[in-house]
């Protein structure tokens, strides 16, 4: 395994503590997680981002930095990682981690492992920042061994770690609907706590020979949300045209990033799109001929096949659908620095990130 270069930092009540810096992965001083809280109780934050090599600039591109930094930030937030009343002394109130400083050691640590060899730019690199509770400190700043779900009076660790892509994601995925729907407002979310019940799902659907699972809500329509870590699309043909369905961020989706560009590309295409409750029952209407997910590790993936284990209803799909293969060409070009429909040009440019090396 790769000794990558990762950045570490801990923040208390009084400011940084420890060293905030680079580290190899074998020297990380967040290495004893006994008592951590986010280890016990999930309150944490990650992204998932990816960097991309533009063969005619001869750069690496970190793909909607901005956007993956600025929900981070929501997140932390709603997880209460701030303090909001002056009186209650002794709660993380460091404003360190502005979006502005979380995007500086982000490319910071990819540079890093660029010039240091651990990074191939031409093959591009998966980021992973989490932000999450750590210990609770006694009066110097030093860990001490205690439990309890109540974060306020623990440090906020902030780690960028990288790994390779390494080989496709998702290959025209097989998908089984999850039998139980979740609701919670969290889920809107990147909470790593969440992702509890999404593994989960995931895990069921592999044990069951399927590729990924497909959440619902807890509605007696059993309106579809996402996948195990991917937002969903349908596709038809419309009169001049064609038309997406996707689940609206209303519902207790994760916004993604990816969708959101998708929809971009989409509506540059002429494709129509609309964003609203998606019907378990839809994806088995022959209206919609091709089905997709979205995200950052996945990109844009063809669904090939959706089985519901409580109806025992089955569909098949293209995964070479026309209007779909333009989306993906178009979403890979963008990414890659290649030639893109005029209308994404500007799109194009402000949701790549160069890596400064």
């Amino acid at each position: 395994m790769k000794d990558f270069i990762l950045w570490h930092e801990e923040i208390g009540t009084k400011g940084v503590t420890g060293a905030p810096g680079l580290y190899t992965s074998r020297e990380c001083p967040s290495a004893g997680f006994a008592y951590k809280n986010a280890l016990h109780y999930g309150r944490g934050l990650f992204e998932g981002m990816r960097a991309y090599w533009d063969e005619g600039q001869r750069a690496l591109f970190i793909a909607c930095l901005d956007d993956h930094v600025a929900r981070m930030h929501r997140g932390m937030r709603t997880l209460r990682f701030f303090r909001e009343q002056k009186h209650h002394e002794g709660i993380y109130a460091d404003k360190r981690l502005t979006p502005a400083h979380l995007r500086k050691i982000i490319l910071n640590v990819v540079r890093e492992n660029v010039r240091e060899g651990h990074v191939n730019p031409q093959d591009g690199c998966y980021i992973r920042p989490l932000v999450f509770r750590g210990n609770k400190t006694d009066l110097d700043e030093r860990p001490r061994p205690a439990l309890g779900v109540s974060a306020m009076h623990n440090n906020i660790e902030f780690i960028v770690t990288l790994a390779d892509m390494g080989a496709k994601y998702l290959d025209n995925p097989r998908v089984l609907v999850a039998t139980t729907g979740v609701q919670d407002e969290l889920r809107r979310t990147k909470a790593c706590g969440n992702y509890c019940r999404n593994g989960l799902e995931t895990d069921i659907a592999r044990s069951h020979g399927f590729d990924e699972t497909l959440l619902t809500d807890t509605r007696t329509e059993r309106n579809v949300l996402e996948g195990g870590g991917e937002n969903l699309f349908l596709l038809s043909k419309k009169r001049g045209g064609y038309a997406l369905l996707t689940p609206g961020t209303d519902q207790d989706i994760l916004p993604g990033t990816k969708r959101n560009v998708v929809m971009h590309i989409a509506s540059a295409l002429g494709y129509n799109i609309t964003e609203g409750r998606v019907q378990l029952d839809m994806i088995f209407d022959s209206h919609w001929e091709a089905a997709f997910f979205t995200g950052t590790a996945v990109e844009t993936e063809p669904i090939s096949e959706v089985y519901d284990p409580v109806t025992k209803r089955r569909r098949h799909f293209s995964p070479d659908h026309p209007a779909f293969t333009r989306i993906r060409e178009q979403y890979q070009s963008l990414f890659r620095g290649k030639p893109v429909e005029r209308k994404l040009l500007r799109l194009q440019e402000i949701k790549r990130t160069k890596v400064p090396v």
